[in-house]
């Protein structure tokens, strides 16, 4: 439970004050501690880049998850905070514009990300995240998320401690078609050194026959 909650509906004529009644347009740039930050479901806001300090970043409504368009980056020095229930894509056209670092997490600690969809455009479009999420976080819980249609790694897992990936489904990862030794382009791949690592009951959908491996301990 959080002490306060702000809603917020891209689609709204005018800028509320952050009640059910009266949303906000944006989410804003500064986020306050012990808030619940939600979102319309079936609406659109564009990318976030934000610190999050005993935060929910989450969705209301009914119907489809809200989509992120332009990625998702929790700054440096976030703590304690959830970010779910969200579609996190860049819908943007073009050919080979590849999207580094789609949903980044960076020098952050008890994070849990959950429920989301972490995706680049389908085939044909030319658009995919480079690496769908890109991870810095010293206890990290990544559970019940569905990434896919990533141009390199679907996962990139630094040398933080103390992680839980449990039912995650990747698939269509390394759309750019890498195959190289030591080269990026696994469903998951993993720096040497972690501790604390959990991992059960994850998807890693190896049909693609582009892909590298499933699971890559570096």
């Amino acid at each position: 439970d959080y002490a306060n909650v702000v809603y917020i509906d891209p689609s709204a004529p005018v800028n509320g004050i952050g009640s059910e009644a009266s949303p906000l347009q944006l989410l804003p740039q500064n986020l306050q501690p012990n808030t619940a930050y939600l979102i319309k479901r079936g609406t659109t806001h564009p990318g976030i880049f934000r610190l999050f300090t005993n935060c929910l970043l989450g969705a209301y409504g009914t119907g489809s998850k809200p989509v992120i368009d332009g990625g998702l980056g929790v700054l440096t020095g976030s703590t304690n905070s959830t970010i779910r229930d969200l579609d996190i894509v860049r819908t943007r056209t073009g050919v080979n514009q590849r999207v580094l670092d789609f949903f980044h997490l960076n020098n952050s600690s008890d994070i849990t990300v959950a429920y989301n969809k972490i995706r680049g455009l389908p085939d044909g479009d030319g658009v995919y995240p480079q690496y769908a999420l890109h991870h810095g976080v010293d206890g990290l819980i990544v559970f019940n998320n569905e990434i896919y249609n990533v141009d390199n790694n679907g996962w990139w897992l630094g040398t933080f401690p103390n992680i839980t990936i449990v039912r995650n489904w990747i698939y269509n990862v390394n759309r750019g078609g890498e195959n190289t030794t030591g080269s990026t382009g696994d469903g998951i791949q993993i720096e040497y050194g972690i501790t604390g690592l959990y991992m059960a009951g994850n998807i890693i959908d190896k049909s693609n026959s582009i892909w590298k491996y499933a699971l890559m301990l570096n």
